[in-house]
């Protein structure tokens, strides 16, 4: 899979920026680095596994969801393992954003 991005190296430093994307040279290509993938799927991950807790809860998804999403990820990163999170310490980073928003 080839990686490409058109525009300019304005916009190419907003995107790394936005989305705290670590670019490596491959050749003469720049691709997402491994961190960034890691992290892209570890959010993934997360987002997936706050739906399981809204349909246990038996609500719908919440209008800020990627607020919550944003600070679950935080949390999670902070005081969960590096490599063997799980869904519990998902639980108790949502369990932490309710309670900071009391």
């Amino acid at each position: 899979m080839k990686l490409t991005f058109e525009g300019t190296e304005e916009q190419l430093d907003l995107l790394k920026y936005e989305f705290d994307m670590l670019l490596i040279e491959h050749g003469d290509e720049k691709l997402p680095s491994i961190a960034y993938l890691f992290h892209y799927g570890k959010k993934t991950r997360i987002a997936s596994m706050l739906f399981t807790i809204f349909q246990r809860m038996q609500i719908d998804t919440p209008n800020n969801f990627d607020e919550i999403l944003n600070f679950v990820v935080d949390d999670v990163d902070e005081t969960a393992h590096k490599i063997h999170w799980h869904d519990g310490d998902v639980a108790i980073a949502f369990r932490r954003y309710i309670e900071s928003k009391n």
